[in-house]
């Protein structure tokens, strides 16, 4: 069972991987390992299978420096149950501070933990939110650093919350029960709704772009129109949060659903 702690400024980076490409989850690590201000703690998580024993001894090498902690998921399937094996061991850990998470084939700008960390004060933030890029098959989408955000936003769409801008205190995550063990899709927007109903949660910006996510829409990936688990995870998130909605946020969710992943809500 997940209980409170008190936040500090400590950063934990919290990775979850399949692995599927590990060239991908490589670079991803590389961009962790080159941050000018370092991770306290590097926590990689293995879905279902381990790598290969030649990547693993890849990213201990290139993690020399780092304190680096692999384990695998001992949750359900998938991103939510893999992340909730790494919060789970932090708490264990005594640890108070910030959990930056990154997906395995994203990456972060050499300063982005900097400024996360320096957007949050003196840690009293709950939130540190970074301008995220998207590049959807290679190419980048035009979209402005996140300055402010609303419950509202995120019960009809995604203003720019992901998986790899994702910083915010054990604390607070602890709070929300961390993520939706077995949620097959929209982790993000159901974690932003979750913690966005906390009273008094503090939200600052880096008003900077300092993340790339990376969107495939070929292949097996969750985000390709008329997925099954962008389905599940679409009609999943409506009947956790629908009460949430107003008529019109309602109408936005399953246009957007429509519109964007071809998948009718009801």
């Amino acid at each position: 069972m997940l209980t409170l702690v008190e936040p500090r400024r400590s950063i934990a980076t919290l990775i979850a991987s399949r692995p599927k490409c590990p060239e991908l989850l490589l670079h991803a690590v590389s961009t962790v390992v080159t941050q000018r201000r370092p991770s306290d703690k590097l926590i990689l998580v293995f879905d279902r299978d381990m790598p290969d024993a030649a990547v693993l001894l890849a990213i201990e090498r290139d993690c020399a420096d780092l304190s680096l902690t692999i384990l695998r998921n001992q949750g359900s399937p998938g991103a939510a149950g893999t992340w909730n094996t790494g919060l789970a061991w932090l708490q264990a850990q005594g640890f108070t501070g910030y959990v930056a998470v990154l997906d395995d084939d994203d990456e972060w700008d050499d300063d982005h933990l900097a400024r996360c960390e320096l957007a949050s004060g003196d840690g009293t933030a709950d939130v540190v939110l970074s301008g995220l890029r998207v590049k959807k098959d290679g190419v980048e989408l035009p979209r402005e650093p996140l300055a402010s955000v609303r419950r509202d936003d995120f019960l009809a769409g995604n203003p720019g919350w992901q998986g790899s801008n994702t910083f915010v205190s054990l604390e607070a995550l602890l709070r929300v029960g961390g993520f939706t063990d077995g949620l097959p899709s929209t982790n993000d927007r159901d974690l932003a709704v979750r913690l966005l109903s906390l009273p008094a949660l503090n939200v600052a910006f880096t008003h900077r772009m300092t993340a790339t996510w990376h969107i495939n829409t070929k292949g097996d990936a969750l985000s390709r129109p008329g997925s099954a688990e962008k389905r599940d995870g679409l009609i999943r998130f409506l009947a956790m949060h629908g009460d949430l909605m107003t008529p019109e946020i309602r109408a936005k969710f399953k246009a957007r659903a429509r519109d964007l992943f071809g998948v009718e809500v009801f």
